[in-house]
Parts: structure tokens; sequence; C-alpha cells
């Protein structure tokens, strides 16, 4: 299907394709590099070409953690199925919301327990209404009743409220986080390297908690993170590169912040690919035709097509000169290199990647910029 679609469309030049995590995933991404490498348009031999979707990840992490998920959470969903279950009692539930005078429009909502971030809401809404419930039971004498017959044995208790507020501000930053990578109205491609270094923080700090659920819970997500992104060799760098590309960080940050992260053997294999890889990529694109690049007139004549041939073999010489000096250590430095060793942008929200490299068309060759322009538009 992704050939079919890429041929109809004609598009050839193919940098990378973002799909979920799933075995007959990588049987497609496998079969497209083969394809496109056959085109001959692939970059680096289609390197990079597999991206594992962020947010998908990322619900596995999360969806893992919940597997242990805790009695209060239980009880919570309990009490709210109960209340949902008919339109009398949610009425006499608003009823209860009106004259405990709490100004809250949240309404009740129960989850689908599979799905984590409809879990997250559930209990976000129902943490706002929590006295609600204790009056509710003292009108309905059918609520404790029904509750302690139930798995979980009985309605939410001060302590099931407060485990969990801890475990729904938990999952208000994976929450927040699906939101933020979900973004369509501006680039996205920049941010996933810092929400993962976020997650593996938080993460780590989790499960030295001396609250053992908490802990229990940040361990097991911590196990499925490390299988997508505690390997170096299965991290798709191109997460770490388009922030080296970012004005406001660049390679120094990233390289700092993968050390704070990863122990020193992983650290070491991630950086030392990291640069292997973005200098690898910017050589295949110096390589690249530009769109400043003359086009051969149909009508030119065979003299002109014959001083064209003679000069396209001087610049050939002429370019393998010039890698020669660089290699000698000559003057010849390359554009990244400038760009890396100049100071960072100041670092404030809002603010524009593209829109700073526009202004700087002038003062990069066309190389540079379409290097930036096609790691920009990367979707993880």
């Amino acid at each position: 299907m992704i050939e079919k679609c890429l041929l109809e469309w004609e598009l050839e030049d193919v940098f990378c394709i973002t799909v979920d995590n799933a075995s007959s995933n990588d049987t497609a991404i496998a079969y497209m590099k083969r394809k496109i490498n056959g085109w001959k348009t692939g970059v680096l031999k289609c390197r990079f070409l597999h991206m594992r979707c962020v947010a998908h990840i990322v619900n596995l992490v999360v969806g893992d953690g919940l597997k242990c998920v805790h009695d209060s959470i239980i009880r919570v969903r309990h009490a709210v199925r109960f209340i949902k279950q008919s339109p009398a009692r949610l009425l006499k539930f608003k009823k209860c919301v009106a004259d405990e005078k709490i100004n809250s429009k949240k309404l009740l909502c129960l989850d689908v327990p599979t799905r984590w971030n409809s879990t997250y809401l559930m209990l976000h809404a129902a943490l706002a209404l929590e006295n609600d419930f204790d009056r509710y039971s003292e009108e309905d004498p059918h609520y404790n009743v029904e509750l302690y017959d139930r798995e979980g044995n009985g309605p939410p208790t001060c302590d099931d409220w407060a485990t969990v507020k801890r475990f729904s501000e938990f999952l208000q930053c994976f929450y927040e986080l699906t939101l933020r990578v979900y973004g369509s109205a501006y680039v996205t491609a920049n941010q996933f390297f810092h929400e993962l270094i976020n997650v593996a923080g938080l993460l780590k700090e989790l499960c030295a908690s001396r609250d053992e659920n908490m802990s229990l819970m940040a361990c097991k997500m911590r196990e499925k993170y490390e299988k997508y992104w505690g390997d170096p060799e299965k991290i798709n760098l191109l997460i770490c590169i388009v922030v080296v590309l970012d004005p406001r960080y660049k390679l120094d940050y990233v390289e700092w912040m993968i050390s704070e992260i990863y122990d020193s053997k992983v650290g070491f294999v991630l950086t030392k690919n990291l640069r292997e890889s973005l200098y690898a990529l910017y050589d295949e694109y110096r390589v690249l035709p530009t769109t400043d690049t003359p086009r051969e007139d149909s009508s030119e004549s065979r003299d002109d097509a014959l001083l064209n041939a003679t000069q396209k073999k001087v610049d050939v010489l002429k370019n393998k000169y010039k890698k020669q000096r660089g290699e000698r250590g000559g003057e010849i430095k390359l554009e990244l290199d400038k760009y890396l060793e100049e100071e960072v942008e100041e670092d404030f929200d809002n603010f524009d990647v593209l829109g700073w490299w526009r202004m700087l068309v002038g003062c990069f060759s066309c190389c540079l910029l379409l290097f930036v322009a096609d790691f920009a538009a990367v979707c993880c």
C-alpha cells in the first residue's frame, strides 16, 4: 500500500516513514527500504527510514505501568460506573454537586481500562468532585452496599483519593506530552528529544520513590522505555539531530543531555553514533543538486555543451582539491561546523525555528537550508 501511494503521487525522495510499533510494520519498512534503494533516492541507503511513532510508544510505556494499577483506581472506577449506570443516579449526583457548591464544570466520565489516557481523564474529573461522592453515599444507601459487593471492596476512602491524586498528577505529564507531539499547526520534530529526556528523568526519579505503588509502576514503565529508547543501536537518531539543528540547543546540549540520562557506556556509543550520522547526512546533502544549479538549455549549441562538460570536469577537480586541503587541516571549514560553533539563540516560548533559518537564507548555502528543511518535516 505504501509503495502504491508513493508511485501514484510520484514521490521518490522519501526520507523517513513514521509507523506504529508492530512487527508487520517492521516487515513493510524493510520492503520499502529495498524498493527506495532500488530507486536510488534513499538518503544514506535509507538508514533512518524507519521512525517508530513516539506517541504510540509512549502509550505502550504507560500501558505497561498501569498493569500494576492500584486498588484505589479500581474503587474510583466502580464508584463512577455505579453513578453513570442510571440517569436517576446521575441526576441525584448533580444535585449533590449543586448542594456542595463546588465550582467545577467537569462531568463524570468512565474510562476504558485498556486506554490509559481515558483513565487519566476519569481520575482528573472525579478528583474535582471528590466531596460529592461522600455526599452521594449519604443520599443513596445502595451506593455503599453495591460497591462492597464488587472487586475493590467498597467506595473510595480518603487514602484512596490521596493515592489517585498522585497517580493523576503522574499521568498528566504523559497526557500533556501526547497532546504536544500530536500538534499539527507547528513544527514538532525538534520537541521529541526533550519529551523523551523528560520521561526518562521522571521515571528515574519515581523508581526511587518511597511510595511502593508509584515505584513499582515507574520501574515497569522504565523497562518498556529502555526496550525502545535504551539501546543506542535502535534509536532513530533523527530525533536527536533535529535538536542539533535548533539554534537554541545545538550539539553540545544534546550530548550533555545524553550523558545525564544514559549510563557512560550507552551514552558514549550514542554520542559517537550521533556525530557520525550528523556529518554523514550533511555530506550526503552536500552532493545533492540544489535549486540554484543552472539547468541545461535544450537548444544550446554543441560548443556550449562541450564547454559545460569541460567545466564540470574542472569543478570535480576543484572539489577534490578542496577536500584534500580540508583533510590536511587547511582553512576549509564546513558550514555545519560554522553553525555549531556560533553562540546559541536565547530560548523562549514560541521560538520560530524555521523562521530563524529563513532569515539566514543569504548566510548559508542551499545545501544546509535544504538539510534543515527536510529534518523539520520529520514526523515522529
